[in-house]
């Protein structure tokens, strides 16, 4: 089966970046944001993947020819491509999220099918079957919010000096799992007023870390009169800054958001998500509540490895890896590549079918068992192939 070339879906969200990813894409800007690039065979966005006759969604030619393309174990195993690439630039901080586990996915995909709600609904929380473990890298600085603070560092933000010290007299304290469901069952008036006065604080209170991004996220959702529950999250949430080359590994039930920056994104070929808010989509605090993890800590950062070897995730759908300058191998499985190389810089690949050129944010998937030679400068090609066939 022929090499691939994959042109990506694009998600144009209204966090995403104008001018970024049409940088790492190595496409015009045109003005609108462009928030995700999609590079895999997932139905709610499938690349357009490219051969000699011509172009076809991605999933449509899984589906023609699974075990050619994934070889045979993958194809068993996963039923189709197990993995989704994306690239991903925030301008603007996304919704506050978890992802389910696989038994919580199947749950919930089961119970909304039965429901006969449609997969693209605004109100559906599960638009497939899958868990969605992933693993985000960042290209550039990159900030993000990422499981529970402590009980102490959450009390300060509730106390008299704190951001949101209206809450404090009206939550029962600072331990995350009895505090998020007693705000969730909060007066919905109440909560507004004291979100409103934490802004007021956050306004005049300047440069302040906690402040300026309490601010940030209230414009992103283009600062409406009732503010959004999910602000509260941005001061009870551990908030990191990812240096390029660093990542996190995100497993089931962790509240995240990202904030600001661009990266790779690597997950389980899944679109579930639940949100807790800064978001004007479907939030569904019961179903939430049943799925984040109080106890889970916050996943360490993953240091850059060296070229050749991939970043270290539990996870069997995928794995991540920075090539070498030289990277010579054959397929076990489907393998994508990713190259974000320098403007007016290509990379090389050999195949037994001849030789590619990949300019700035091209991508291809090398089916299963095809020997090929790529070439490019040290950091810039990113391979990504299923963890465990």
């Amino acid at each position: 089966m022929a090499v691939l070339r994959l042109r990506p879906a694009l998600k144009r969200y209204a966090w995403g970046d104008a001018r970024r990813s049409p940088e790492l894409l190595g496409i015009p800007e045109d003005g609108e944001p462009v928030a995700e690039a999609w590079f895999g065979a997932h139905p709610q966005g499938p690349a357009e993947a490219f051969d000699a006759a011509g172009g076809k969604p991605l999933d449509a030619r899984v589906a023609a020819g699974a075990e050619a393309l994934l070889g045979a174990r993958v194809a068993e195993r996963y039923g189709g491509l197990p993995y989704l690439v994306k690239l991903l630039a925030a301008a603007r901080p996304l919704s506050i999220q978890v992802h389910p586990d696989p038994a919580q996915a199947a749950a919930g995909f089961a119970r909304e099918e039965a429901a006969g709600i449609a997969r693209d609904a605004r109100e559906r929380c599960y638009r497939d079957d899958r868990a969605k473990p992933e693993l985000l890298v960042a290209l550039g600085p990159f900030d993000a919010l990422v499981g529970f603070r402590s009980a102490a560092e959450i009390a300060t933000s509730l106390a008299p000096g704190g951001l949101l010290r209206d809450l404090g007299g009206l939550l029962p304290g600072p331990e995350p799992e009895t505090l998020v469901r007693a705000y969730f069952a909060m007066d919905a008036g109440s909560r507004g007023a004291a979100l409103e006065s934490a802004l007021a604080r956050a306004r005049a209170r300047g440069g302040d870390e906690d402040a300026r991004w309490l601010r940030a996220a209230h414009e992103a959702l283009g600062s409406p009169a009732t503010p959004d529950p999910g602000l509260a999250f941005v001061l009870w949430l551990k908030r990191v800054r990812l240096r390029p080359g660093e990542g996190l590994f995100l497993p089931a039930g962790v509240p995240h958001a990202y904030l600001r920056g661009a990266g790779i994104e690597v997950m389980a070929s899944s679109d579930n998500v639940l949100r807790a808010g800064l978001t004007s989509k479907h939030v569904d605090p019961a179903e939430l509540l049943r799925v984040v993890r109080f106890d889970a800590p916050a996943p360490a950062v993953l240091t850059a490895p060296a070229a050749g070897e991939a970043y270290p995730t539990p996870a069997p759908e995928f794995a991540l890896t920075p090539c070498p300058e030289e990277l010579v191998r054959e397929a076990q499985g489907p393998e994508t590549l990713l190259f974000l190389g320098p403007p007016g810089v290509e990379a090389r690949l050999e195949t037994g079918a001849g030789d590619l050129r990949l300019a700035r944010g091209h991508g291809v998937l090398i089916p299963h068992g095809e020997a090929y030679r790529a070439i490019a400068p040290a950091g810039s090609l990113w391979l990504v192939r299923v963890g465990a066939c």
